[in-house]
C-alpha cells in the first residue's frame, strides 16, 4: 500500500511532521489529477495521520490510499 500526502493541501504538516519529525516519506511524486502532486509513504502506520481514504487506485501495481495528517 503506498499512502499518497499532500505537500500543497497540507504543507504545514507535510514540512513539519513528515519532513521533520518522521523522516520516512519518499521524495516522489503521484500526479492525482485534479488534486495536484503527492508525496508517497509506504508506512501502514504513522502516528501523524488523522485519516485515510480507501484505496482510490493504483501505482505501478499496488493500492493508493490518500493519508491526512494531524494538523499542527
Amino acid at each position: 500500500m503506498i499512502y499518497a500526502v499532500s505537500p500543497i493541501i497540507q504543507k504545514k504538516e507535510v514540512t513539519e511532521l513528515c519532513f521533520g519529525r518522521c523522516g520516512k516519506i519518499i521524495i516522489g511524486g503521484i500526479d492525482l489529477c485534479e488534486y495536484g502532486p503527492f508525496c508517497p509513504c509506504r508506512h501502514a502506520i504513522c502516528e501523524h495521520e488523522e485519516a485515510h481514504t480507501p484505496v482510490i487506485g493504483q501505482v505501478n501495481g499496488e493500492d493508493v490510499s490518500v493519508r491526512k495528517l494531524k494538523s499542527t
